[in-house]
């Protein structure tokens, strides 16, 4: 999984939109629909960026800790999948610039 273009991420009941900045809406992640969360980090040399990934019918959707919205999007990923481990960021971040990546939830 990579990340390429930041995105602009926009709550909305029941999940989210990404689009580009300036651009029109590219994605709209409804949780109802998502099969699985990834969490991973991306080694940005000076530091690490902390990502997330949903898998949904259409295929993966990647976010970074950098792009506009996130910290509101991952707040709303975790009141709506209670199953989430509350300290999930914490458990990617360590050890610093080394790979890291773990499933956060996958539809049974």
């Amino acid at each position: 999984m990579s990340i390429d273009a930041l995105w602009h991420l926009s709550p909305i009941p029941g999940g989210f939109t990404m689009q580009r900045p300036g651009g029109p809406i590219a994605h709209t992640i409804l949780w109802e629909e998502v099969q699985e969360i990834r969490t991973y980090k991306v080694d940005l040399f000076a530091y690490d960026g902390i990502c997330l990934a949903f898998q949904t019918p259409a295929g993966w959707h990647e976010i970074e800790e950098s792009d506009a919205g996130f910290m509101e999007v991952a707040k709303r990923m975790e009141a709506a999948f209670l199953e989430i481990p509350r300290n999930w960021s914490s458990a990617v971040t360590v050890p610093a610039f080394e790979p890291c990546e773990a499933v956060l939830y996958r539809r049974g």
